[in-house]
């Protein structure tokens, strides 16, 4: 049977054996280059991956930009994001092109606040390939309760709006899903789950954010085009599924020419015969070497919140964020590694 992987023409075909190993395995690279590897004919499964955006990034879409997906933040509650309206309309006009077959435009959920009417505001009307997402988060427990009520409203809204309730989902973690919107009238959403491919899927999951941009699984890209490493999400499948899951329709055929599914065979892995020791070498002098540059990291604990972390080693939130590139410097991970210089 043959094997079929899609993948961005800008990515490449990154890191395609630790892909097909892991992928196969159900397992992350690391623990995959320890493993057995599958036979060469072994099937390797087909997926969509794409990143998130937002002025936390600092540049926006490219007007060459080439994918399946472009995804964006128009607001966060009443605050429209710096490159929103940039970003909307370089999607629209490479949607039109036909060089990407899907937007997702997402707004950041905000109680008392109609975050979705202010995205409909930013985007004007709206075209065929148009998703609206809801992006719903605790911010470390400064919201809380049950919101599913107006959740659903804005989400039905957003689905008449774009002429389908399936092109309009949501997103959050495991956890934010459970307290903020335990129900969720059957909509599509995205779970948010990084490093490891989720084993128990939440009710209406079609995709998973894998990576925040410093987290890896099956060697799936962290960063596109322009930008520095950011949220991706993954959806395993065909991009025929993933616009029938979201129904989306009419640019399928122009992108899966920019992206045609690539056939490969995994290669056996040669394992090298010992390295023998060469004799040392008698060096008259030995030149001075540089001191390597040591780089400090800090753990996320529970509790923590970016600006405190940033007291406690002498410097600001806004370095630490932009250090980090973090889209959402509110929102922390538990064992979350962070960069501090």
């Amino acid at each position: 049977m043959a094997t079929k992987v899609v993948a961005s023409s800008r990515n490449g075909l990154v890191g395609i054996v630790a892909v097909a190993t892991a992928l196969l395995t159900g397992q992350s690279i690391q623990a995959a280059q320890n493993m057995p590897h599958p036979a060469p004919s072994a099937p390797i499964r087909a997926y969509v991956a794409w990143p998130d955006r937002s002025e936390f990034q600092g540049v926006p879409y490219e007007a060459s930009f080439q994918g399946p997906i472009e995804a964006f933040r128009t607001n966060d509650g009443n605050k429209v994001d710096r490159l929103a309206k940039t970003n909307a309309a370089v999607c629209r006009a490479a949607s039109l092109a036909g060089r990407v077959s899907i937007c997702i435009a997402y707004f950041v959920y905000e109680p008392g606040v109609d975050a979705a009417a202010i995205q409909r505001q930013v985007l004007g009307a709206p075209w065929a390939q148009l998703v609206s997402m809801a992006d719903i988060e605790s911010w470390q427990g400064k919201i809380s309760g049950n919101h599913s009520v107006d959740i659903n409203a804005e989400m039905a809204t957003q689905g008449r709006w774009l002429g389908s309730p399936r092109r309009a989902i949501g997103y959050a973690n495991a956890g934010d899903f459970a307290r903020l919107w335990p129900s969720r009238n059957g909509a599509n959403v995205i779970l948010a789950s990084y490093g490891t491919e989720v084993s128990e899927r939440v009710a209406g999951q079609f995709a998973q954010q894998y990576t925040n941009g410093h987290y890896v699984l099956y060697g799936l890209p962290v960063r596109s085009d322009n930008a520095p490493p950011c949220d991706h999400n993954v959806y395993f499948g065909s991009l025929a599924g993933l616009l029938d899951t979201l129904g989306v329709t009419g640019t399928q055929g122009p992108v899966s020419g920019l992206l045609p599914p690539v056939a490969i065979t995994i290669p056996p892995i040669a394992h090298p015969a010992p390295a023998v020791k060469p004799k040392p070498k008698v060096v008259a002098k030995a030149k001075p070497r540089a001191r390597p540059v040591r780089h400090v990291y800090y753990r996320v604990r529970n509790g923590d919140i970016l600006s405190r972390i940033a007291k406690r080693f002498g410097t600001t939130w806004r370095k630490l964020a932009s250090l980090n590139h973090l889209r959402h410097p509110g929102r922390l991970h538990i064992r979350q590694s962070l960069l501090i210089h």
